[in-house]
């Protein structure tokens, strides 16, 4: 199980936000994924998925249930700490991440070898990695489509005399962001 235990606010004005995860060494046999219950970032619920390949660790940033007409671009980065030096910490950064309902996850798919985790001093004395997944830059795109008609007798049934368009109101089809219908 991949567990939650510290959120960071680094900067507020990129939004850059660590979230530090524990999760276990996989060094048992059968065990192949761990995904963390869901956790917030810009209204969003986002998911971290550490998955075993060949005895590659794989991290991945999901965000799951992403509508369509919705695109989320997000700068970030894996960390794995080390027991002994912050200098000595494996680091994968993805700059420009694009999510949208057919692109649902962004990660490494080789970040570190297994056998590595226990040699060069990732693991707690629980057998327990810290990994610390940053956030920053978000960028939020909703695409929809607008239809501007130009009708001369509607603007004249409210006094309008000049043949230019109204531009008091528009109205997009309804879209979901975060857990609610706008």
């Amino acid at each position: 199980m991949i567990t939650l235990f510290r959120i960071t606010t680094l900067s507020h004005s990129s939004q850059s936000i660590a979230f530090s995860f524990l999760f276990p060494a996989f060094t048992k046999q059968g065990v192949t994924s761990e995904v963390s219950k869901p956790f917030s970032y810009v209204g969003l619920k986002w998911l971290l998925s550490i998955q075993k390949s060949k005895n590659i660790l794989c991290p991945h940033l999901i965000l799951p249930d992403l509508k369509d007409g919705i695109t989320v671009v997000v700068d970030c980065t894996f960390t794995l700490m080390n027991t002994e030096s912050f200098t000595r910490n494996e680091l994968f950064h993805a700059k420009g991440c694009e999510f949208n309902s057919a692109n649902s996850s962004h990660g490494s798919d080789i970040f570190i070898h297994v056998e590595d985790i226990a040699e060069r001093k990732f693991l707690s004395y629980e057998n327990i990695c810290v990994l610390e997944l940053t956030l920053k830059n978000p960028k939020i795109l909703f695409h929809s489509v607008l239809i501007l008609e130009h009708k001369p007798q509607a603007l004249a049934a409210r006094g309008r005399r000049d043949k230019m368009l109204d531009f008091r109101c528009y109205n997009t089809e309804k879209f979901h962001y975060g857990d609610f219908d706008w």
